[in-house]
């Protein structure tokens, strides 16, 4: 059997490496060319893609381009990982693209190679990326100074040259001068021309709207402030347009948590209908809430507005959590690892459960984040938890999309339209779940506009490429949840978490 090795050079800058992915796409259709005449036991799907890279931003952008591109690329972070998905569900790519030099990928590379070649009888060739760092002005070196991408089918015997025909690369084109940002610490990439069949909606870098707040809007602390019958302790945590105190309540006799936000940094949205002075977003969602009582809901007991060192505020007094949230009990028990099913079906019938409560009465949450998921109390293991959804959204018409980056991966698509159903709930509990499962969200961008690309039109990873142990029937079950138009999930949440139970079972 001929094998063959072929060089050329190319680069990918590190931060768009979309930029040249047209000379990657010739890269693999000359492989596809050169090597169609190769036999073997089983001929591999031209369309599947092995993609070792343990940087998720370039993984990420380069399999969604692959995808476009009509490949079917399977992410792994290294050769460790792809080697031993292989031997438990054996897979045969027709290429492998290696994007780091991981000193652990060569052992377990070449073991996966001699598998193939044993089991198929096929060599699979391998291109080699360099990721070229920016210059210090921001700006993409020029092809004089690249470092080459390889590609080879590996040999132990020596190898003949191969040719590979040149193509034109793809060069950086400055934005037109409206199009540029004032702004030096912003940085707009132009994109360049993709090739036919492939759309460029990955995390191409685009610049959002300066939100710094304002001086005169910034926040102030409460410690040790008196509110009526609220005596403020000690502060619990912040956000961009908020702060939560822990607080005793002195006709309650109890501890509360208090979330206090000052009336000039409500979101405009919310206001523009009314005069500040006469409207306090705590008090709507008391309205929304009253008369609810779930084990799965944190309450929403007071709400008022205050005047303190010449700052107006409004504010709610709900259940303390003083165990904190999903996402601090995370980080405290392994921030990105996998869970098992099992452990994850304690949740999922949590949340689940409440969100249907809230559908039963026409109400739909839209404000999932892992921070929005409060523990009821200590949990050394998953199992353990006992979850309360808090900060259901108050405005039911479609109008609310939350500007906090950590709430971007949750939204379901029609919601970035204007529209909300109870099935966009299904939507975010699916992606708690995924991610869970998997360590990994579904969609990872940096701006707010490359979220709303992907979760539109792209379509998400199985969840077993990230996690070998799940089984094809929750991988079905989550894809099913995460389908892009509403009519195509599950009827209910609850139909949902019954189907994802079982599988666990």
């Amino acid at each position: 059997m001929t094998r063959v090795e072929a060089r050329r050079d190319i680069t990918l800058p590190a931060d768009q490496p979309d930029r040249v992915f047209g000379s990657l796409l010739t890269a693999l259709q000359h492989m596809r060319n050169t090597l169609r005449e190769q036999s073997s036991k089983r001929r591999p799907d031209y369309r599947n893609i092995l993609l070792l890279d343990d940087q998720e931003e370039h993984a990420r952008t380069l399999s969604h381009l692959l995808f476009q591109a009509g490949y079917r690329p399977l992410v792994m972070t290294n050769a460790l990982e792809a080697f031993t998905r292989f031997l438990q569900v054996p897979f045969v790519p027709f290429a492998i693209i290696l994007s780091h030099d991981d000193a652990s990928n060569g052992l377990f590379l070449q073991r996966l190679m001699q598998q193939m070649q044993q089991r198929y009888e096929w060599d699979i060739p391998i291109i080699r990326l360099s990721f070229q760092e920016p210059s210090p002005q921001g700006q993409t070196l020029s092809s004089q100074t690249t470092e080459p991408l390889n590609f080879r089918v590996p040999d132990s015997s020596p190898a003949q040259a191969l040719s590979v025909p040149q193509t034109h690369q793809p060069q950086s084109v400055p934005p037109p001068a409206a199009q540029r940002q004032p702004n030096p610490s912003s940085s707009l990439v132009p994109v360049s021309p993709m090739p036919p069949g492939s759309r460029n909606i990955s995390n191409f870098f685009i610049p959002e709207p300066d939100t710094t707040t304002p001086k005169e809007a910034r926040k102030i602390s409460l410690d040790g402030q008196n509110i009526g019958r609220y005596h403020i302790l000690s502060p619990l945590g912040d956000s961009a347009s908020s702060n939560v105190y822990r607080t005793y309540d002195r006709l309650r006799e109890q501890d509360v948590a208090l979330k206090a936000v000052r009336t000039n940094v409500q979101p405009y949205h919310i206001m523009e209908q009314q005069p500040i002075e006469e409207y306090n977003m705590f008090q709507r969602e008391t309205e929304l809430l009253r008369g609810l009582d779930h084990p799965h809901i944190a309450p929403v007991w007071n709400c008022g507005k205050s005047y303190i060192s010449g700052v107006s505020f409004i504010y709610k007094t709900t259940l303390l959590c003083s165990d904190g949230s999903l996402a601090q009990w995370r980080f405290q028990n392994g921030q990105n690892r996998p869970f098992h099913p099992r452990e994850v079906a304690h949740v999922v019938a949590q949340l689940a459960n409440a969100l249907q409560y809230l559908h039963d009465r026409n109400i739909i949450f839209q404000n999932f984040k892992m921070t929005n998921l409060l523990l009821g109390g200590p949990a050394q293991n998953m199992s353990q938890l006992h979850l309360l959804l808090t900060d259901i959204a108050v405005q039911q018409d479609g109008s609310f999309l939350p500007e906090v980056p950590e709430a971007l991966p949750y939204i379901a698509p029609e919601r970035w339209n204007g529209q909300v159903y109870p099935a966009s709930d299904q939507y975010g509990l699916a992606v708690i779940i995924y991610e869970l499962l998997t360590g990994k969200l579904p969609f990872k961008g940096n701006s707010k506009h490359v979220m709303r690309l992907l979760h539109t039109g792209m379509q998400p990873q199985t969840p077993s490429t990230y996690n070998p142990a799940l089984t094809p029937a929750i991988n079905d079950v989550l894809l099913y949840a995460l389908a892009k138009k509403p009519e195509d999930r599950f009827s209910s949440v609850t139909q949902f978490a019954h189907a994802f139970l079982r599988c666990c079972q």
